[in-house]
């Protein structure tokens, strides 16, 4: 097969704006590599002047902290997961990806990946089986840890192709990257060229190896196939977390963030020039070239009863105050697109809490994005634990929830709401032991495993109903069911 087959992209994939978008989210070494896309030369700008322009420019990353920042907020809280069990499930929580990222953070990585390129994927991919072990069953399986599956990200710039049923639910995906080895000291390193094929049933990879000759593969050069492998996992291991356009963070912000990088730059520049004033000569030189320092001049013819003069002029300074209430402006505009996304959501969400008292009004944007992305990150943890329990051959029904924490109200708040809530004498216990799961899972989600937090909520569920309150006996000559008598429910009920 033919490089030039291989690289075929789908027809919605623009992989020049995706390298844009990218760029503003990471910054530095990448974003300085676009500095013409993002300074285009001026009409009758010089190449010289053109050069020094870019070599001044700066970028503060005002959108890399926005998407950081929607990030972050849905993750104050770990998702909760209940109803597997294991020391599999134990190991997944604390290593999803076999390099030691936890559960949640990965997955708040993953949400940055589809704010930046509106798609990402999840690959759950299970270890490879050694021709020279033998399986016989099940636990030989789990005892050399066969089917400890573990989770590989890919971003919207991996995958080039893709196939959809008449559904919209991926059938397939083509993924391309590269990666660099170096065997020793004594070896080159060399640079391949990697696509990755994946559906329901089986893995094929293609590569092309870089040469100190060759390190760009030509659209007519022939690939390298390897064995196809058979997953076995009975369904398509890739699961697509997909934002909706309203939803997709730099999408919006990609605009304001180039205006703002421009104005900003453009006061720069204006500063830079004007911290050299202009010097301008009236003479009659026609050879005879003064020769100057940094900065430039302007040369006047002065009249017959003239004499030859020299002066510096300055700008008045009024451009510099437009310039910077322009920096101010745009600036603003990069963040207000979480507003803007916000009005793309669906308002009517029940989980998007408008009436919001106990939230200040400039909250209210933010509280629409975080809770239809609270939607669409639960949605696909569950449908990359259903291609789990495939591979695995296990039957679970997991429940997914949690990723709420932005909505807690303060801390004063809280307990007060819990106080009013534990005086009353008859408080539902279950509800007693949800609340008390809910805060060992707040306060112990850093500190603790996973197992040793099982442990807590089964110690929990395992606990005794406290005592009914005694109820004193009426005193002498009250009547039953007068206040305080044996018939009275009143105090039950608070």
């Amino acid at each position: 097969m033919k490089v030039k087959t291989l690289d075929q992209r789908h027809p919605s994939l623009d992989q020049g704006r995706l390298g844009r978008l990218w760029a503003l989210y990471e910054g530095g070494e990448r974003w300085e590599r676009l500095l013409d896309t993002w300074f285009p030369k001026l009409a009758a700008e010089s190449d010289e002047v053109w050069i020094e322009r870019k070599a001044n420019a700066r970028y503060v990353n005002h959108a890399g902290s926005v998407v950081s920042m929607l990030a972050a907020a849905l993750f104050a809280e770990a998702p909760q997961i209940e109803g597997l069990e294991g020391d599999y499930w134990g190991r997944l929580w604390l290593d999803c990806d076999g390099q030691g990222s936890a559960w949640a953070r990965w997955w708040q990585a993953r949400l940055e990946d589809a704010q930046v390129g509106r798609h990402a994927f999840i690959w759950v991919n299970l270890p490879a089986r050694p021709a020279d072990i033998l399986v016989d069953n099940r636990a030989d399986e789990e005892r050399q840890k066969l089917l400890d599956a573990y989770l590989v990200p890919l971003t919207a710039e991996q995958v080039i192709d893709w196939g959809e049923d008449a559904r919209g639910q991926l059938t397939w995906i083509l993924a391309k990257d590269s990666t660099s080895e170096r065997n020793g000291p004594d070896e080159i390193r060399r640079t391949t060229t990697r696509w990755t094929y994946i559906d329901a049933t089986r893995i094929r990879r293609w590569t092309w190896t870089a040469t100190e000759q060759k390190p760009t593969p030509d659209p007519d050069d022939e690939v390298t196939e390897a064995s196809p492998i058979e997953h076995r996992i009975g369904r398509l291991p890739v699961v697509r977390l997909q934002l909706p356009p309203g939803l997709w963070t730099m999408g919006k912000v990609e605009g304001p963030a180039v205006l703002a990088l421009r104005a900003r730059n453009d006061l720069s520049w204006a500063l830079h020039q004007a911290a050299n004033e202009l010097l301008v000569l009236t003479t009659k030189w026609e050879d005879n070239k003064p020769v100057l320092g940094h900065g430039r001049y302007l040369t006047l013819q002065r009249d017959k009863d003239g004499e030859d003069t020299a002066a510096y002029v300055g700008p008045s300074g009024v451009a510099f105050e437009h310039l910077a209430a322009d920096v101010g402006a745009t600036r603003e505009e990069v963040y207000r697109a979480v507003q803007q996304m916000a009005l793309s959501s669906d308002a009517s969400s029940a989980k998007a809490r408008l009436s919001g008292e106990s939230k200040a009004e400039d909250w209210r944007a933010l509280d629409i994005v975080l809770a239809a992305y609270q939607d669409l990150v639960l949605q696909a943890m569950r449908q990359v634990l259903g291609v789990i329990l495939a591979a695995r051959g296990e039957g679970a029904e997991p429940s997914v929830s949690g990723l709420d924490g932005w909505q807690s109200e303060d801390l004063a708040g809280w307990l007060e709401a819990c106080s009013l809530a534990t005086d009353a004498a008859e408080m539902s216990f279950k509800f007693r032991q949800l609340v008390a799961k809910r805060q060992a899972q707040r306060v112990l989600q850093d500190e603790v495993d996973a197992k040793d937090l099982e442990e807590v909520y089964q110690e929990i569920d395992e606990a005794e109903p406290p005592p009914a309150p005694f109820v004193p006996p009426p005193s002498i000559g009250q009547r039953p069911g007068a206040p305080g008598g044996p018939q009275d429910d009143s105090a039950a009920q608070g």
